[in-house]
């Protein structure tokens, strides 16, 4: 999560591409700053950098309350409006990153639990700041890169072609909660809004709890997307529209939807229609401090944990070990800790490995 310090310029990035990674410049982006409910800076108009890449600033006043806020990234992309949105804290100034779950994958206690009997003592005070507000934060980024997915929790629209069978895989898991899902017939047709989904399938292979079981029951004439004032949560399925398997990221549409029974929706057979971009999802993903997995912390713990044993090398022995052959002396460019950064690296990425996203 980003942090900003109130009395200066934050910065904001958005990308914009279509499904298959196609850079994408649409005719409006813009993003607007939300306080919980409360929109607190209405739509910026976002500045091109390059084909689909945007930045935006907002100056923090200096009273503006401290804690989280959230961008909220808008446009249009082939003529369908799309949005995404990003988490972010204003802090005082002076302020600092704090690694912790689930933002960074891991604390400092699970960095020093790494590197138990190891004197860091020699750092100096400069290199351990770096090591909090640029190493950690980085490192998550690469186990990002690696897995080809972020775990921290996260809310995301995305638009999919209908697969012409009941079951639609989403790219992000596991699933935290389904907030909006609705099938059209082409992407300016409206077909059908879901609005009685329930959470299935809520423990991963791991053991986490990673939802609730049941869905919302809407009350009256509640459409989805809903307030807590619109729904009352049901735990059993009998009249479920739509079944989300959180643990494995996937929508299954009933074969028998009973309470469609009494509705003129013809020549439906309960499928997602095919179609270009013609189902839209939101929903929720990732892992919250409750429950984010043990393997996932100590692999993000032995990949930092590395870049601290490099810095000390350097620092105690300027990174070289040389010896004599023939009487000709050869560098080798080794540090003192090379052996057991092989080792860490070796068990942090044979961790990660069943945590990577499976792409087609």
């Amino acid at each position: 999560m980003q942090q900003f310090t109130r009395g200066y310029v934050a910065t904001f990035y958005c990308t914009y591409a279509r499904l298959d990674g196609t850079a994408v410049d649409p005719p409006d982006p813009r993003v607007s700053i939300w306080e919980g409910p409360v929109e607190i800076v209405p739509d910026i108009t976002m500045i091109y950098i390059s084909a689909g890449f945007y930045y935006a600033t907002w100056t923090i006043p200096g009273t503006q309350t401290t804690g989280i806020y959230t961008a909220l990234y808008k446009g249009t992309i082939d003529g369908i409006a799309v949005q995404g949105s990003e988490d972010f804290e204003v802090i005082l100034q002076g302020g600092s990153v704090t690694p912790g779950i689930p933002d960074f994958y891991c604390s400092w206690d699970d960095v020093k639990a790494c590197l138990l009997g190891l004197d860091i003592g020699d750092l100096p005070a400069t290199l351990m700041d770096r090591i909090t507000n640029f190493h950690i934060p980085a490192l998550k980024n690469e186990i990002d890169t690696f897995c080809r997915q972020n775990f921290n929790r996260t809310t995301i629209t995305q638009y999919f072609d209908g697969s012409r069978t009941e079951t639609l895989v989403l790219p992000r898991r596991p699933v935290k909660q389904l907030l909006y899902c609705n099938l059209r017939v082409i992407p300016s047709i409206s077909w059908f809004t879901f609005k009685r989904w329930r959470h299935i399938n809520v423990v991963d292979s791991e053991g986490y709890t990673i939802a609730v079981q049941g869905g919302p029951e809407p009350i009256g004439t509640a459409q989805p997307p809903y307030n807590p004032s619109d729904y009352v949560w049901e735990t059993t399925i009998e009249k479920a529209d739509l079944l989300v398997d959180c643990a494995n990221g996937i929508l299954v549409i009933p074969p028998r939807i009973l309470y469609l029974e009494m509705q003129a929706i013809p020549f439906w057979n309960y499928t997602f229609l095919q179609g270009n971009n013609n189902v839209e999802v939101t929903y929720e993903y990732g892992y919250d401090e409750t429950n984010f997995p043990k393997d996932l912390r100590r692999a993000a713990s032995l990949l930092v944990a590395c870049q601290i044993l490099l810095n000390k090398g350097i620092v105690s022995s300027a990174g070289a070990n040389s010896m004599s052959i023939d009487g000709v002396s050869r560098n080798f460019g080794g540090t003192p800790y090379a052996a057991l950064i092989e080792d860490y690296r070796k068990q942090a990425y044979q961790t990660l490995e069943k945590f990577k996203r499976i792409t087609i």
